[in-house]
């Protein structure tokens, strides 16, 4: 991949976005956020690499310290806690769902769809990591509390793709015109 200003600043802005969707926590317990909201619409706006690079580095900025984590957090502790399984699986479903989006055609359903096995994906790490590391399991039921607000956040994703998408079409329509 070849780095230019644009991509790093593109990056940059989607890192600070999946920051902002962490901060903005409902109070429930655990906590619900937007981070993977901001991951999927990231991935529409970055390149595979660069969407793999932009959850990389959030994470990355949390374990040294920096607070990006839901509730201001920060540190390894993070990771090691029962969220961090979900929260390693962002790389993945970032690059998986920016791939996708690029390679189907744009609609509802196929946004619907790459962002729904997304969750499936995080879910299944999620679910993985706290097995490995609390001992514990995860049942349907409590999957069950987050799946109410992820179906959520995958409509809200799904709609606003469809705009952004349209919004991208119209720029680049613009940008020939004034070529001309």
């Amino acid at each position: 991949m070849k780095i230019n200003s644009a991509k790093i600043t593109r990056i940059a802005l989607c890192t600070a976005f999946i920051t902002v969707g962490a901060v903005i926590a409902f109070p429930t317990k655990p906590a619900f956020t937007l981070q993977t909201l901001c991951i999927f619409l990231s991935s529409l706006i970055l390149k595979p690499t660069e969407a793999f690079l932009s959850t990389l580095i959030y994470i990355l900025l949390g374990i040294i310290g920096v607070p990006v984590f839901a509730g201001f957090q920060g540190g390894i502790s993070v990771i090691t806690s029962v969220s961090g399984g979900f929260i390693l699986s962002f790389p993945l479903i970032a690059l998986m769902c920016s791939h996708a989006l690029r390679r189907f055609r744009s609609s509802a359903f196929v946004y619907a769809c790459v962002f729904t096995l997304a969750t499936m994906v995080s879910y299944i790490l999620g679910a993985a990591w706290i097995g490995i590391f609390s001992h514990a399991k995860m049942t349907f039921i409590d999957f069950a509390a987050f799946a109410i607000f992820d179906i959520l956040k995958i409509a809200a994703a799904t709609f606003c793709s469809l705009k952004l998408k349209k919004a991208f079409k119209n720029d680049k329509k613009k940008d020939t015109n004034n070529k001309s």
